[in-house]
């Protein structure tokens, strides 16, 4: 048994590193293949949305940073909206739009209702070609809005990402491991889905958007439940998968850089990827069911779901289902300490290298990644699936008032 134990979390890794491995190929010998023809001279107007709960003044210093950005003045405003947050997270939008008249529009939900409706509400509000989705606590580099839209010069191009980064790398020992959970996750994966221009998810913290396609999502977005029970969260997942079925590319430009407050709790990091496990799981049930929809697009998306994703599925569901029954602790196996030793000791030195203001102060936290991918990719997933019909803000572990 634990032959096939080994096996099964063996295959699982080589899946992962064999796409982690070719995104490097590309990323370091052939980055062209993972590129996309950009326009500077497009100068599409631009809506960025900013969804707010509880983020107290930090969402004022996302806006100022936003503002700073090289791009013309008179072509992009930011909406930004509070979800009856519980602290004073609303006087700090209403401090924003009197401090920045004309370029910063305040809005209020008359209740709590998730990150969503809340960014479909303001996008009513809004007439501009691209809507540019983003988090409440993000901050931008001078030349993100530039470097995103720059990528529209293709009109099949659907939705344009970027890289997020850690403000907070060396608070403590849990920002200090997530600080690689985010370079695989926002850069280094998302070399590989370039290839094909099939990124299967733009993550919400730097999601720009043509705004027909948008709207032409927007009821599915409303109408989304699992068996009857609303979902409010995922949105990011939701609309890159509806972009594909309808023959958009997806792609995120590396280029395009922001950087957000990681959590430095543990309540508050466990809610977050438990979100972010939902909504992965959910998505790949969404995939099955709408399997044939895939196969009759001509986006190589739908080689990706006739072929890697059923081989994921199979060992996924054999990990989670099998492994941890017979050996709930298969992941302090002398070869699996060595595999996620070795991967952490690698990812310490790529992001050292590459991105100094991400730098570690204690390389020893390598050693926890490992593990915790283990922990999150088998007993997270089984806890999702056991509770779909529970959603919130994730790391916002306030309440609302």
């Amino acid at each position: 048994m634990l032959t096939f134990i080994l096996c099964v979390l063996g295959l699982r890794v080589f899946l992962s590193l064999a796409k982690y491995a070719w995104s490097v190929v590309m990323r370091i010998g052939h980055p062209q293949l993972a590129s996309v023809k950009q326009d500077f001279s497009l100068e599409p107007t631009v809506s960025i949305l900013l969804p707010c709960f509880n983020e107290g003044p930090d969402v004022y210093n996302s806006i100022r940073t936003i503002l700073e950005c090289d791009y013309p003045v008179d072509k992009f405003h930011v909406i930004a909206t509070d979800d009856r947050s519980s602290d004073d997270s609303w006087e700090w939008l209403q401090k924003a739009a009197a401090d920045f008249p004309g370029r910063v529009v305040a809005r209020r939900n008359p209740k709590n209702m998730g990150k969503s409706r809340t960014l479909i509400g303001a996008s009513h509000v809004s007439n501009s070609d691209i809507i540019l989705v983003i988090d409440s606590d993000c901050i931008f580099a001078k030349d993100t809005i530039r470097q995103l839209v720059s990528c529209f010069a293709d009109p099949k191009m659907g939705i344009v990402g970027g890289t997020v980064g850690i403000r907070n790398p060396n608070t403590n020992s849990l920002t200090q491991v997530q600080t690689y959970v985010y370079f695989l996750a926002f850069d280094l994966w998302k070399t590989y889905e370039n290839w094909t221009k099939s990124v299967t998810c733009v993550g919400g913290y730097l999601l720009a958007i043509r705004r027909h396609l948008f709207e032409q999502i927007e009821p599915k977005i409303l109408t989304r439940n699992w068996f009857g029970v609303e979902v409010v969260e995922g949105e990011d997942r939701y609309i890159t998968h509806h972009a594909l079925l309808l023959g958009y590319d997806t792609y995120v430009n590396t280029k395009a850089r922001c950087w957000t407050n990681a959590p430095d709790k543990y309540p508050q990091f466990f809610k977050q990827q438990y979100r972010w496990r939902k909504s992965g799981v959910r998505d790949l049930f969404l995939t099955y069911k709408l399997l044939w929809s895939h196969l009759g697009t001509v986006h190589p998306n739908g080689v990706y779901c006739s072929t890697i994703a059923p081989l994921t599925l199979l060992t996924f569901t054999l990990g989670i289902f099998i492994a941890p029954r017979f050996d709930p602790l298969f992941f302090l196996h002398p070869i699996t300490v060595i595999i996620s030793m070795a991967t952490g000791a690698v990812l310490h030195l790529i992001v050292s290298k590459h991105f100094p203001d991400q730098k570690i102060a204690n390389p020893l936290t390598f050693a926890f990644f490992g593990f915790w991918w283990i922990i999150n990719s088998f007993y997270l997933t089984v806890l999702s699936l056991l509770t779909f019909d529970f959603s919130d803000w994730g790391s916002r572990s306030k309440k609302p008032g």
